[in-house]
């Protein structure tokens, strides 16, 4: 990084807070799989962060469908979170030009990182509450203005992810929540878009960098349940509700299984790499669970072919 992109970043920093910024340090801080670069500027915990963004349209990295929105989606999916009293990382400053937007900082405690200090199913309780409570609550108050309720997950969407496991996961094969101040605060939403009830807790328990016993995962799945079965007024199905989360793992572990992939050979970016095996567990151990499922069967026993680690 230049002095004088160094020197914008603060620029940024001081025209959000109306705080001189001169000679503050700015520090690369560790991303996602996006193409997105986030940056502190001071010294924790009178800092802030700078998300950069690459310029042009505001269209997702993964499968998306029409034109790219007008409005960045982070900041549209933030105002709906907010709206809902959801936490969410208070915005400072937007510059669009710059593409360059000044948020909060919430110090480098993640969700991951807390599990190492605390009970993991008081944590994962919290986590799993404040799910049902945006589900039930986003159930009772859509709003077409917000680009999550304009996108689902169809037919069309499942399809591309199955074949970028084709692509990157059988033919190519290599072997986001934070905590500030004990509080949860919702990070990674700007590609929020309608799913089915399962799809959150699928993300949460089945997280590849975090492999949770199966009694934690139960329990866990009864807790929302009665979560959300408090905020909304009624409670799905268990057994079906538990069979469509095991569906849900296998396709959401093989597309992540095969994102690491093509983030590795693609982005050049191998730091994925280690959590591809969770994914796989997470997958074959579903598959189990749905062997009476003959499609599950079909396309389990295609993917031993190439991917071992299924059978």
């Amino acid at each position: 990084m230049t002095m004088q992109s160094e020197q914008a970043l603060r620029d940024q920093v001081a025209l959000a807070t109306g705080r001189p910024q001169d000679g503050a340090p700015v520090l690369q801080l560790k991303g996602d799989a996006s193409n997105r670069s986030y940056l502190r500027v001071g010294r924790w915990p009178d800092s802030h962060v700078v998300m950069v963004m690459p310029p042009g349209p505001h269209r997702s990295e993964e499968a998306s469908k029409g034109s790219a929105p007008d409005e960045l989606p982070f900041v549209n999916v933030h105002r709906y979170l907010d709206g809902l009293g959801v936490r969410v990382p208070r915005i400072l400053r937007y510059d669009v030009p710059a593409a360059m937007m000044v948020l909060e900082d919430l110090g480098d405690v993640t969700f991951e990182r807390a599990l190492g200090n605390g009970s993991r199913e008081e944590l994962y309780g919290r986590a799993v509450d404040l799910l049902a409570r945006m589900r039930a609550a986003a159930e009772a108050r859509p709003d077409p203005r917000c680009l999550a309720f304009t996108r689902a997950f169809d037919e069309e969407l499942y399809t591309w992810e199955l074949h970028h496991f084709r692509e990157y996961g059988l033919e190519a094969w290599s072997g986001k929540l934070m905590m500030t101040n004990g509080e949860l605060v919702l990070i990674d939403f700007q590609d929020a878009l309608q799913g089915p009830w399962q799809y959150d807790l699928v993300a949460l328990l089945r997280d590849s960098y975090i492999e949770l016993e199966p009694g934690l995962v139960d329990a866990m799945i009864d807790r929302w349940l009665a979560a959300y079965g408090r905020a909304a007024g009624g409670v799905p199905e268990r057994g079906a509700f538990r069979r469509f989360f095991d569906l849900l793992t296998v396709q959401r572990k093989l597309k992540d299984a095969a994102r690491f992939e093509f983030i590795h050979r693609v982005k050049k970016n191998s730091s994925f790499l280690p959590s591809i095996p969770a994914s796989l567990r997470y997958a074959r151990a579903s598959m189990e669970r749905l062997a009476d499922d003959p499609d599950v069967v079909a396309l389990r026993e295609v993917a031993v072919r190439y991917v071992p680690e299924l059978r």
